[in-house]
């Protein structure tokens, strides 16, 4: 099988040759080989190397290059094309079902033709039934990162990210894709999940929708501009009520919407003079300045001239409206009133909130 040598290069007790898996070199105490011993085995032509329990001094060299060495302090180098293998059983003649192989420039592999293959690593072991351990796993071809415990063990949680803040963890769908999510841990957002690229990522689809979704903002605040919940509003005070002109439309109030999907709603609320006699009330919210909405999306009282009690004041809700837009528009509280004799007044109330 060759000669193997110190690292001067002299011989270490000349080559062995023939023997059987019942007779194996092994290199004795004095630096000859002797055989018979069941810790070291070497195969001629399969470069299986069995080394259960052996110790050695110095560098020992395959000279046939058949692609490893034993090197004094620094381990055991393989060539590219050698593996570490493990045999399904107590003997190294069992089925090799998980290997520790070079795969490629920089990556090491655990691979196995017919075996998936996995990483164990314990928190504790007490034995094969009593144990905490973190796994990385292929299953049912998922690829699983979590714990597992048995007996007296406990489940631990699992934790992944950078272990300092200014760091974020990024969740992508490959190496290249430069859209995914990010939790940050920095710049005063921290804990914050965020896309790395603004307005580019959903959460759902159209197939695939979200059951329930909990929002909780700061204590006493408005949700921020843009977000879900977001609140807009306007309101004309009654000290400040504008005065109206007989069946024409007036705007009371407006806002300003950014894009996306609000409902809209308000109140409008009429101050009569003390002999003023009215036949119909109308409002509603309105994306037309001064213009009154369709007549679905209104209130609207008609009725015989009433002249109502002198210094009460009459509210009406406008009813809510979806405004669906996707650009800045500006949406009004409009009014109009059909009146005679004293003026009429109106003061509003217009708000929106955010669904989407």
């Amino acid at each position: 099988m060759g000669n193997w040598r110190d690292p001067a290069g002299s011989s270490i007790g000349g080559s062995f040759s023939g023997g059987t898996n019942n007779s194996v070199p092994f290199i004795n105490p004095a630096g000859t080989w002797a055989q018979d011993n069941p810790n070291f085995t070497y195969t001629l032509g399969t470069t299986t190397l069995a080394v259960p329990n052996i110790g050695i001094s110095g560098s020992l060299t395959d000279t046939n290059n058949d692609g490893f060495k034993l090197l004094s302090g620094s381990g055991l180098l393989l060539g590219n094309t050698n593996f570490i293998g493990f045999s399904s059983t107590a003997s190294q003649g069992g089925a090799r079902d998980a290997s520790i192989i070079r795969d490629g420039i920089g990556f090491v592999a655990f691979r196995s033709v017919a075996t998936a293959q996995g990483i164990r690593i314990y928190n504790s072991f007490t034995d094969a039934s009593n144990y905490e351990r973190g796994r990385a796993a292929w299953a049912s071809n998922f690829f699983f990162v979590g714990t597992e415990a048995a007996g007296t063990g406990t489940l631990r949680n699992v934790a992944i990210g950078p272990s300092g803040a200014g760091a974020a963890l990024y969740l992508r769908q490959d190496t290249t894709q430069s859209i995914g999510w990010q939790l940050q841990g920095s710049a005063g957002v921290t804990g914050a999940i965020v896309p790395e690229v603004n307005n580019t990522n959903d959460i759902g689809t159209s197939t695939f929708t979200i059951r329930n979704f909990y929002l909780n903002g700061n204590a006493g605040g408005n949700a921020a501009a843009g977000a879900i919940g977001e609140y807009v509003s306007s309101t004309i005070a009654q000290g400040a009520a504008v005065g109206l002109t007989t069946a024409t439309s007036a705007n009371m109030t407006s806002i300003s919407l950014t894009a996306g999907d609000w409902e809209v709603s308000g109140v409008i609320a009429f101050q009569f003079g003390a002999t003023t006699s009215y036949t119909n009330l109308v409002g509603g919210v309105s994306s037309v300045s001064a213009t009154l909405p369709a007549q679905e999306i209104t209130f609207d009282l008609e009725q015989p001239a009433t002249i109502p009690t002198a210094g009460k004041d009459m509210s009406f809700v406008m009813p809510t409206t979806r405004i669906s837009i996707a650009s800045p528009t500006n949406i009004f509280a409009v009014t109009q009133g059909t009146f005679t004799a004293s003026p009429l007044k109106a003061y509003a109330i217009l708000r929106a909130r955010r669904v989407r």
